[in-house]
């Protein structure tokens, strides 16, 4: 009897000590706060953020990392599957990112063809600025054979009328020129005289944070104030110039990138802009560059991506080889940031218009060879297949064969992208 009750008193204190253990936190004592110790790095940093604030009320802020965010998951799409995944998805926004190369080595029809596809994501809300200083928009171009609808002016259609009548063709039928004027979105030209015109309009834009593309066409050619008023003309040398407008170009442009607009909204502006080689005249050994970009370091240090545009072999109507019926062109990254990184390289065909579908990059070769080299697209022998569905026998027509089976595209894309574990969007919802 003795024994059970001592037991039931041990079994009962137990109980206690394990009550006891499982009590919350805030039944523990509590420790006595020193009211002479400094704060925490937190509540200074909190207080340190509030005076910034206030003191540049309006021009700035001092934000803690959740309420920061980049834009660089927004992605601008060329269309061109092995370049995309090179650089991420596509150009990214909230930045600038430049297209520059050789001449005749399709940097104009790339930027146009990347506009194209915001375009197409986009629809009516597209909006894109041009700021031009090489030359005018070439708007026919960027719709016949780029795919870009924007509208014609009336003088424009007006000249291609007179080309057709002169030819004895007649001209345009109410159809063809509701074609010719028809637009997706808005579309704005920026033309001045001198570089700090130029590219202070191209700030404006970007701060007012409306436009998906901001394109500068091109760096290389901008003409600065110094130079259009010199009363030397072109014997006078003005050594050096461009740069220092780039330069403050730059600062301008990162600052509008960085802050918020005026809703509180992050900017989205991708900036792209086109530039082209010059040669290096101060090249003379066998290791110096015997070519230079335009622009000077602030612009080189102040990209995102940088793509380089090389023409390739050419491509030609058969093995007799009769005439010339596209080429192709070799592209590298020599820069890369926000999410991508420099060495990645690839080519892709390029056609003039005698292809089985039209003029430019042929998108299909271009995914099945990279669909091919990353697993996702099944090679046996000389069929292709996806997922078990045999597409085509035959390289150039298998590629051809996504015309005819045009509901594979899409999941194909999607498994390349699952497949490089890519995750990125095109079109932000605010």
């Amino acid at each position: 009897m003795a024994a059970s009750k001592e037991k039931a008193k041990k079994e009962k204190k137990e109980a206690k000590e394990a009550e006891r253990a499982a009590a919350p936190l805030k039944a523990m004592p509590k420790v006595k706060q020193d009211k002479n110790a400094p704060p925490s790095r937190a509540e200074r940093a909190a207080l340190l953020a509030a005076r910034i604030n206030k003191a540049f009320d309006g021009k700035g802020a001092v934000l803690f990392a959740d309420q920061t965010s980049n834009t660089f998951a927004l992605r601008r799409p060329t269309g061109i599957m092995d370049l995309d995944l090179a650089i991420g998805g596509g150009f990214p926004a909230g930045g600038l990112s430049q297209i520059i190369g050789e001449d005749n080595s399709g940097k104009t029809y790339l930027a146009n063809r990347t506009m194209a596809v915001v375009q197409q994501i986009y629809q009516d809300e597209t909006a894109i600025g041009l700021c031009m200083t090489e030359s005018k928009f070439d708007k026919e171009f960027a719709k016949k054979k780029c795919a870009l609808n924007i509208a014609l002016s009336d003088f424009e259609i007006s000249l291609l009328d007179q080309g057709r009548v002169e030819k004895g063709q007649p001209p345009h039928t109410d159809q063809e020129r509701a074609w010719l004027k028809y637009q997706q979105g808005t579309f704005q030209e920026a033309c001045f005289q001198t570089a700090e015109q130029v590219l202070e309009a191209c700030v404006q834009m970007v701060e007012e944070n409306i436009y998906q593309i901001v394109l500068v066409d091109s760096f290389g050619a901008l003409l600065t104030a110094a130079e259009a008023e010199s009363d030397d003309g072109l014997e006078g040398r003005h050594y050096g110039g461009a740069s220092g407008v780039l330069t403050q170009f730059m600062h301008r442009l990162h600052s509008a990138l960085n802050l918020p607009d005026k809703y509180g909204r992050p900017n989205t502006t991708t900036v792209l802009g086109i530039n082209q080689y010059r040669e290096n005249l101060k090249a003379s050994g066998k290791y110096d560059n015997p070519l230079q970009i335009a622009g000077g370091r602030a612009l080189k240090h102040g990209k995102l991506v940088d793509v380089l545009l090389r023409k390739g072999a050419k491509i030609w109507n058969g093995e007799k080889k009769e005439y010339q019926v596209g080429k192709e062109l070799a592209w590298s990254i020599i820069k890369g940031k926000a999410g991508c990184h420099d060495g990645g390289a690839g080519e892709y065909r390029f056609y003039y218009g005698e292809h089985g579908y039209g003029f430019g990059v042929d998108v299909y070769h271009n995914l099945l060879m990279t669909g091919v080299r990353l697993g996702v697209i099944e090679k046996s022998g000389a069929w292709y297949g996806f997922q078990n569905q045999a597409i085509c026998q035959g390289q150039d027509n298998a590629a051809a064969g996504f015309i005819q089976y045009p509901q594979l595209v899409e999941p194909i894309r999607q498994a390349i992208y699952a497949k490089m574990g890519l995750s990125f969007i095109t079109k932000e919802n605010f």
